[in-house]
Protein backbone atom coordinates (compact mmCIF):
# COMPACT_ATOMS: atom_id res chain seq x y z
CA UNK A 1 0.00 0.00 0.00
CA UNK A 2 2.87 2.32 1.40
CA UNK A 3 4.64 1.71 -2.40
CA UNK A 4 1.67 2.22 -4.48
CA UNK A 5 1.30 5.52 -2.87
CA UNK A 6 4.73 6.52 -3.34
CA UNK A 7 4.43 5.70 -6.97
CA UNK A 8 1.66 7.42 -7.68
CA UNK A 9 2.99 10.65 -5.73
CA UNK A 10 6.48 10.16 -7.83
CA UNK A 11 4.55 9.86 -11.47
CA UNK A 12 2.02 12.87 -9.79
CA UNK A 13 4.75 15.24 -9.31
CA UNK A 14 7.13 14.40 -13.13
CA UNK A 15 3.59 14.87 -14.76
CA UNK A 16 3.22 17.80 -12.84
CA UNK A 17 6.71 19.08 -14.34
CA UNK A 18 6.27 17.91 -17.74
CA UNK A 19 3.30 20.27 -18.00
CA UNK A 20 4.83 23.17 -16.16
CA UNK A 21 7.89 22.25 -19.20
CA UNK A 22 5.63 22.45 -21.78
CA UNK A 23 3.78 25.34 -20.76
CA UNK A 24 6.96 27.45 -20.30
CA UNK A 25 7.01 30.08 -23.13
CA UNK A 26 10.30 29.97 -25.32
CA UNK A 27 12.41 32.62 -25.28
CA UNK A 28 13.94 34.69 -28.28
CA UNK A 29 17.68 36.14 -28.03
CA UNK A 30 15.40 39.73 -28.63
CA UNK A 31 14.39 42.21 -25.46
CA UNK A 32 12.43 45.37 -26.55
CA UNK A 33 12.44 48.19 -24.07
CA UNK A 34 14.22 45.33 -21.44
CA UNK A 35 11.02 42.87 -21.94
CA UNK A 36 12.51 39.61 -23.27
CA UNK A 37 10.50 38.51 -26.79
CA UNK A 38 8.72 35.33 -26.26
CA UNK A 39 6.16 32.76 -27.94
CA UNK A 40 3.43 34.51 -25.87
CA UNK A 41 4.42 37.78 -27.08
CA UNK A 42 5.71 37.94 -30.35
CA UNK A 43 2.59 38.12 -32.49
CA UNK A 44 1.84 41.54 -30.08
CA UNK A 45 4.57 43.52 -29.23
CA UNK A 46 2.66 46.66 -28.92
CA UNK A 47 1.63 45.16 -25.48
CA UNK A 48 4.95 45.88 -24.04
CA UNK A 49 5.35 49.11 -22.07
CA UNK A 50 6.09 52.22 -23.90
CA UNK A 51 5.46 51.08 -27.54
CA UNK A 52 2.60 53.09 -29.50
CA UNK A 53 1.85 54.09 -32.98
CA UNK A 54 1.58 56.85 -35.07
CA UNK A 55 -1.97 55.79 -35.56
CA UNK A 56 -1.73 55.23 -39.61
CA UNK A 57 -4.51 52.22 -38.63
CA UNK A 58 -2.37 49.87 -40.60
CA UNK A 59 0.35 49.66 -37.36
CA UNK A 60 2.30 46.50 -37.03
CA UNK A 61 4.95 45.39 -34.63
CA UNK A 62 5.47 41.80 -34.18
CA UNK A 63 8.40 38.97 -34.28
CA UNK A 64 8.25 36.21 -36.32
CA UNK A 65 10.37 33.63 -35.20
CA UNK A 66 10.14 30.64 -38.22
CA UNK A 67 11.81 33.57 -40.13
CA UNK A 68 13.69 35.15 -37.42
CA UNK A 69 12.30 38.50 -38.32
CA UNK A 70 11.02 41.60 -36.32
CA UNK A 71 8.20 43.97 -37.86
CA UNK A 72 7.64 47.04 -37.18
CA UNK A 73 5.53 49.47 -39.61
CA UNK A 74 4.80 53.42 -37.62
CA UNK A 75 6.10 52.18 -34.51
CA UNK A 76 6.81 54.62 -31.27
CA UNK A 77 9.11 53.64 -28.73
CA UNK A 78 9.41 56.09 -25.51
CA UNK A 79 12.77 55.57 -23.41
CA UNK A 80 11.96 53.61 -20.67
CA UNK A 81 15.81 54.11 -19.42
CA UNK A 82 15.96 50.87 -21.65
CA UNK A 83 17.23 49.78 -24.50
CA UNK A 84 14.88 50.18 -27.29
CA UNK A 85 16.06 47.22 -29.18
CA UNK A 86 18.34 44.86 -27.81
CA UNK A 87 19.47 41.20 -30.29
CA UNK A 88 22.05 38.87 -28.87
CA UNK A 89 21.29 35.64 -31.44
CA UNK A 90 24.01 33.95 -33.95
CA UNK A 91 21.42 33.91 -36.43
CA UNK A 92 21.02 37.16 -38.92
CA UNK A 93 17.72 39.26 -37.74
CA UNK A 94 15.92 40.39 -40.23
CA UNK A 95 14.31 43.91 -39.18
CA UNK A 96 11.37 44.77 -41.83
CA UNK A 97 10.93 48.92 -41.54
CA UNK A 98 7.79 50.22 -42.91
CA UNK A 99 6.49 53.52 -42.30
CA UNK A 100 7.84 56.01 -40.05
CA UNK A 101 9.39 54.22 -37.08
CA UNK A 102 10.83 55.98 -33.74
CA UNK A 103 12.73 54.26 -31.49
CA UNK A 104 13.77 56.62 -28.32
CA UNK A 105 16.63 55.14 -26.77
CA UNK A 106 19.78 53.02 -27.72
CA UNK A 107 19.24 49.66 -30.34
CA UNK A 108 22.44 47.31 -30.01
CA UNK A 109 22.83 44.45 -32.36
CA UNK A 110 25.24 41.39 -30.72
CA UNK A 111 24.60 39.40 -33.40
CA UNK A 112 24.03 39.91 -37.41
CA UNK A 113 20.99 41.88 -38.39
CA UNK A 114 19.78 43.28 -42.04
CA UNK A 115 17.33 46.29 -41.32
CA UNK A 116 15.50 46.45 -44.67
CA UNK A 117 11.95 48.08 -46.25
CA UNK A 118 10.77 51.07 -47.46
CA UNK A 119 10.56 52.86 -44.07
CA UNK A 120 12.40 55.30 -41.72
CA UNK A 121 14.01 53.62 -38.81
CA UNK A 122 14.80 57.04 -36.48
CA UNK A 123 16.87 55.89 -33.43
CA UNK A 124 17.28 58.79 -31.00
CA UNK A 125 19.15 58.32 -27.85
CA UNK A 126 19.44 61.00 -25.40
CA UNK A 127 21.92 59.76 -23.12
CA UNK A 128 25.94 59.47 -23.16
CA UNK A 129 25.66 56.52 -25.67
CA UNK A 130 25.96 55.61 -29.28
CA UNK A 131 22.40 55.53 -30.91
CA UNK A 132 23.08 52.55 -32.75
CA UNK A 133 26.04 49.57 -31.80
CA UNK A 134 26.89 47.08 -34.08
CA UNK A 135 28.78 43.93 -32.88
CA UNK A 136 28.49 42.08 -35.89
CA UNK A 137 27.84 42.34 -39.39
CA UNK A 138 24.78 44.76 -39.52
CA UNK A 139 23.57 45.67 -43.26
CA UNK A 140 20.73 48.41 -44.09
CA UNK A 141 19.12 47.96 -47.50
CA UNK A 142 16.82 50.07 -49.62
CA UNK A 143 15.41 52.02 -46.90
CA UNK A 144 16.22 54.84 -44.61
CA UNK A 145 18.13 55.06 -40.96
CA UNK A 146 18.97 57.99 -38.72
CA UNK A 147 20.52 57.45 -36.12
CA UNK A 148 21.04 60.66 -33.19
CA UNK A 149 22.55 61.01 -29.66
CA UNK A 150 25.84 62.17 -28.05
CA UNK A 151 27.41 59.73 -30.32
CA UNK A 152 25.63 58.29 -34.32
CA UNK A 153 26.89 55.00 -34.78
CA UNK A 154 29.17 52.66 -32.82
CA UNK A 155 30.80 49.55 -35.47
CA UNK A 156 32.91 47.60 -32.90
CA UNK A 157 36.42 46.57 -33.85
CA UNK A 158 36.02 43.65 -35.95
CA UNK A 159 32.01 43.78 -36.99
CA UNK A 160 30.89 46.07 -39.95
CA UNK A 161 28.26 47.61 -41.34
CA UNK A 162 27.08 47.24 -44.89
CA UNK A 163 24.96 50.05 -47.11
CA UNK A 164 23.17 48.72 -49.79
CA UNK A 165 20.79 51.88 -51.84
CA UNK A 166 20.40 53.16 -47.99
CA UNK A 167 20.15 56.35 -46.72
CA UNK A 168 22.20 56.72 -43.39
CA UNK A 169 22.21 59.76 -41.64
CA UNK A 170 24.30 59.89 -38.40
CA UNK A 171 24.20 62.68 -36.20
CA UNK A 172 26.58 63.02 -32.72
CA UNK A 173 27.51 65.77 -30.77
CA UNK A 174 31.03 64.04 -29.97
CA UNK A 175 33.76 62.24 -32.17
Amino acid sequence: MKRNLLKTLCVAIIATFNIATAWAATEYPLKINGVQVTSENCDNLASIEGISFFGSGYDVFKYVPESNTLIMKDVIIVDLNEISLKYTGDKELKVQVRGKNQLNAQVSFHGPATIEGDGLLEINEKGIYPALICRKEVSVKDCKLKASGQFGIDVVQGATLRLDNAVVVADGSEA
